[in-house]
């Protein structure tokens, strides 16, 4: 869970988060509040960084700064909800998808997205802890080389997995906030950064009450 702007993850650079094709990023993401904006992922700390930008009206951006590659309509993200939120770049196309429903789709014809010379980071923009993530991100995956998703589909009602071309699945421990399947490199929790049982698979509310 992130509550403040000095919670976050962040990763040392790689080349896998420098995307030069096709490329997934997806997550489930609550928000307990969209007040001051919200970066779930960027590579670089600046205003113009490569970034998945949600604004306090619920539009999400994806690409190069705050106006973005693509761009949706207000209210695709709500507060107080688990949200599936997905990023693919298929050829030239650019879409976002949440709740497995096209929100956004936009021709991208810019060579690189993403950075492989800057820290990565979960939760914020960067390390000057702007438009931080004031809730929940879990199963955050990123696939380097495949568009995982293309058109409608069903969200997925069970942890992601490993799949071909997987470069980072992280934010799945209910134990460690650092833990991940794949990771090009160790990932660093900043402030109170914490993992935490709420999660977007449990429906049955003794579980979520903790009740045996």
């Amino acid at each position: 869970g992130f509550e403040t702007t000095s919670d976050y993850l962040s990763l040392a650079a790689s080349s896998d988060f420098e995307f030069t094709g096709d490329h997934t990023i997806e997550m489930f993401i609550y928000h307990n509040t969209l007040s001051g904006d919200s970066v779930p992922y960027a590579t670089g700390g600046s205003g113009s960084a490569d970034q998945i930008y949600i604004s306090s009206s619920g539009q999400i951006y994806y690409s190069y700064g705050q106006t973005g590659s693509i761009t949706s309509a207000a209210g695709a993200i709500v507060t107080n909800k688990w949200q599936h939120l997905a990023i693919s770049r298929h050829g030239t196309n650019l879409r976002a998808f949440v709740d497995g429903k096209l929100v956004v789709s936009s021709s991208n014809s810019s060579a690189t997205i993403g950075s492989s010379s800057n820290t990565a980071y979960i939760g914020v923009r960067g390390a000057d802890g702007n438009h931080p993530v004031e809730g929940f991100i879990s199963n955050l995956r990123i696939v380097k080389g495949t568009a995982l998703y293309t058109s409608n589909f069903t969200p997925p009602t069970a942890p992601l997995t490993n799949v071909t071309n997987t470069k980072l699945l992280c934010c799945q421990s209910n134990t460690s906030a650092t833990a991940a399947a794949v990771t090009p490199g160790s990932i660093t929790a900043n402030g109170d950064a914490a993992a935490t049982t709420f999660n977007p698979f449990n429906t049955d509310i003794n579980t979520v009450r903790g009740q045996e």
